[in-house]
């Protein structure tokens, strides 16, 4: 084959979308994502890449991420997508919870 390594990462992202009900993706605009970055502690690749090379790697990083969960969604999981910006994080927990059908308090166990 021409490519093993290609067919055996979409071979495995067609596994996962057999395997999973949902997969939420999280993500927020260029602006926001490089600001966070800046004022973390913990390195990422694009920490000192001036705006131009950032916003690239990220729109790359994004395609590369989008390619990938299109082949898990056509096995059958559903793809919910998530602005990170759009409120506080209990509510981006409450939507991903109402996605994948999971109850906000546990069950009383049954005596």
């Amino acid at each position: 084959s021409a490519r093993p390594f290609e067919e055996r990462w979409l071979g495995l992202a067609r596994d996962w979308g057999e395997l999973l009900d949902v997969v939420a993706w999280v993500d927020a605009p260029d602006d926001v994502l490089l600001r966070r970055v800046g004022r973390r502690a913990q390195g990422h690749r694009i920490r000192g890449m001036d705006r131009e090379s950032a916003t690239a790697f990220l729109a790359r990083y994004r395609t590369a991420y989008r390619t990938t969960l299109d082949v898990v969604c056509s096995a059958g999981a559903r793809l919910v997508e998530l602005d990170s910006t759009s409120g506080p994080p209990e509510h981006l927990v409450a939507a991903i919870r109402t996605a994948v059908q999971w109850p906000l308090t546990q069950p009383s166990a049954q005596a």
